[in-house]
């Protein structure tokens, strides 16, 4: 995947253009372009996911071959990037911007010059710049930021399969790799059965929790009911300052009136479970 597609997807925008709109810096005061800039909260967003990730550089006439670490995410785009390069056809030293280089050494016209520049890792004395459609992610690499709900959800849909499900793309796996026909295994004599093997397993014992007022087996039915069960120890202090804040999401607002069921409900189980409450709490909206 391009690292502009990645940018592309963290936004939700699925539009270059409008991406690089969401990533260029906001002036301070724009009737005074001299009064400086800060950075947009889309480029800050993007800056955190996207930092010191490895990426290799792709495109028509490029001879890196290696992966590099991101340094930087620039504000400044293809257009307005420049740097002093030596012309070879000339020998002359000319100030040049990102997108015109690219024009002139490798024939290349970015799809998306607004788009803004990648700093890679480097000495002082060799710092790299590349245009952030022309960088691919490197494979299999750590994600060290917390998954949003959607994230995790297609994560957990991923690795919760039923086993006919995974059994079914093993023997998919296996017919595309054609061992029967494979000129290699042939050569040396080996053959893989298209059966699979059965053989014996044990199943465990589950665990069994004591709750206040009984035990609970669940067998093989993978998860504990915890409705009508009492926690084993409850609060010693009733609970009883507390509040509950209503986050403000326009058109899709809760009503005091949702927010009174959703009280009763809370109250009535943690109740259930054997916990104390002492009076309702302070309803605040926050915005």
């Amino acid at each position: 995947v391009t690292l502009v597609s990645l940018a592309d997807g963290l936004l939700k925008h699925f539009n270059w253009d409008k991406t690089a709109q969401a990533l260029k810096r906001k002036n301070v005061n724009p009737q005074n372009p001299f009064a400086g800039y800060i950075y947009s909260k889309a480029h800050v967003y993007v800056w955190n996911k996207l930092r010191h990730l490895e990426v290799k550089p792709v495109f028509q006439g490029c001879t890196v071959n290696r992966t590099l670490r991101i340094h930087n995410i620039l504000t400044a785009n293809a257009h307005e990037k420049t740097f002093l390069w030596t012309d070879p056809a000339t020998g002359k030293e000319e100030n040049i911007s990102i997108f015109n280089y690219y024009k002139r050494r490798y024939n290349l016209t970015l799809y998306c010059p607004e788009l803004p520049v990648v700093e890679m890792q480097a000495p002082p004395t060799k710092r790299t710049f590349y245009p952030m459609e022309c960088l691919h992610v490197a494979g299999l690499q750590r994600f060290n930021h917390k998954l949003d709900d959607k994230q995790t959800a297609e994560m957990i849909k991923h690795a919760v399969r039923r086993p006919n499900v995974r059994f079914g793309d093993i023997e998919t796996a296996k017919q595309k790799l054609g061992h029967s026909t494979d000129p290699i295994l042939k050569h040396f004599g080996m053959k893989i059965s298209d059966q699979s093997i059965t053989t014996k397993g044990r199943l465990l014992p589950a665990p069994e929790i004591q709750f206040a007022n009984a035990k609970h087996n669940p067998g093989t039915q993978g998860r504990w009911d915890l409705r009508g069960k009492k926690f084993l120890e409850t609060n010693k202090i009733p609970l009883k300052s507390w509040g509950v804040g209503v986050f403000k999401q326009g058109r899709n607002d809760l009503t005091l009136q949702q927010v009174d069921e959703f009280l009763d409900l809370f109250r009535k189980q943690y109740a259930g479970h054997g916990g104390t409450i002492v009076g309702r709490p302070v309803i605040m909206d926050i915005t």
